[in-house]
């Protein structure tokens, strides 16, 4: 059975219960779970009492707990992961310290920073991110529940540095390592996904579409990430007309709830698109929203693809923002990878 991260806080948790002071104990007990819910408000409204109780206590392993658990209510959502780019590297120069580096969820802080800067920049970013996930991986237990979490963010940097086979290599043996942390009901629900995405370029294309039908996804933006998935499958299988029924549902989508990365990915899978003036539409509204919260890469690869079909539908206007959005963007990347190239052609008309 795993090793349990929480214990030395759950032994927190019951002094404070049994010392009287229930409402700071039931503030802390549940501020872990609001954070998960992506309760930014009711985060916001208990933090600042919170970290001077820990501040008080002169308890820097909590501190970490707190600030940690503050961050993920803002990973991955509508913010601007790059507003969190101080508190996180001044977070993680906290975990370095003698007294802190020992906390368990002092690895979680990894995790932070590799979400944060793979929002930012995913591509960009991989070589950083991976190099931060296998030095800590190094030295983690494969008995404790970081140790899932770690294993499946270096799939994904291992993906993002056009390394699948290894990325899949990686799951393999984590989940040959440690049974109790891959359970299948977690593993089709939240993690398959990620698997599914590094078999696609792998070109194990049947094993993908496999793995995608298991899928339970958990929320509209799981559930849009399989729909692009499975739409790229179809069309990489050679099957255009399931590839069109399967992508059909995802025009309906608001923006908020698609992973803009992989809806350009299966949009470009098609040779040709049946009905390019909704893409369009759905692919400038990515552009523009991905720009405006600091997901860089996201932004300039919507823009790439929204000015592509804007020029085949002879849309000036729309060729001439998709361009600002390239422009506004390049130089917020960590590295061009070919985006750069990308913009002299789009510049070029």
């Amino acid at each position: 059975m795993a090793d349990s991260v929480w214990t030395w806080l759950y032994n927190f948790f019951d002094d404070l219960y049994d010392g009287g002071h229930h409402d700071i104990a039931e503030k802390l007990d549940s501020f872990s779970s609001l954070a998960y819910q992506k309760d930014q408000q009711a985060v916001e409204a208990i933090y600042p009492e919170l970290v001077a109780f820990a501040k008080g206590q002169e308890n820097k392993w909590l501190q970490v707990y707190i600030r940690h658990w503050r961050l993920q209510a803002y990973v991955n959502t509508n913010h601007d992961p790059r507003q969190l780019v101080p508190e996180v590297l001044d977070l993680l120069s906290l975990t370095a310290e003698d007294d802190v580096k020992n906390c368990p969820q002092s690895t979680c802080v990894i995790d932070d920073i590799t979400d944060i800067y793979a929002a930012i920049d995913a591509k960009g970013f991989a070589q950083e991110r991976h190099d931060m996930l296998v030095e800590t991986l190094d030295g983690l237990s494969k008995q404790v529940e970081c140790y899932q979490c770690m294993t499946m963010s270096l799939v994904d940097a291992l993906v993002d540095l056009d390394r699948p086979e290894e990325a899949i290599a990686v799951y393999e043996q984590g989940s040959k390592d440690a049974p109790d942390l891959f359970v299948e009901s977690h593993f089709y629900r939240y993690l398959a996904p990620m698997v599914a995405k590094a078999m696609i370029e792998a070109g194990r294309y049947q094993k993908a579409s496999e793995l995608l039908e298991k899928c339970r996804p958990n929320g509209q933006d799981s559930i849009a990430e399989v729909i692009c998935l499975k739409t790229r499958v179809a069309n990489l299988q050679k099957d255009p007309e399931k590839a069109e029924t399967i992508f059909e549902e995802i025009l309906s989508y608001e923006p908020v709830d698609i992973i803009t990365e992989q809806f350009v990915l299966a949009a470009r899978s098609f040779e040709k698109l049946n009905d390019p003036k909704r893409v369009l539409s759905l692919s400038r509204k990515l552009a523009e929203r991905c720009a405006s919260i600091g997901r860089t890469r996201e932004a300039f690869d919507a823009a790439s693809l929204t000015f592509d079909l804007s020029k085949q539908q002879n849309d000036a206007d729309g060729c001439t923002a998709a361009l600002e959005i390239m422009e506004n963007m390049i130089g917020e990347l960590n590295r061009p990878l070919g985006a750069d190239k990308t913009l002299e052609a789009a510049r070029a008309g």
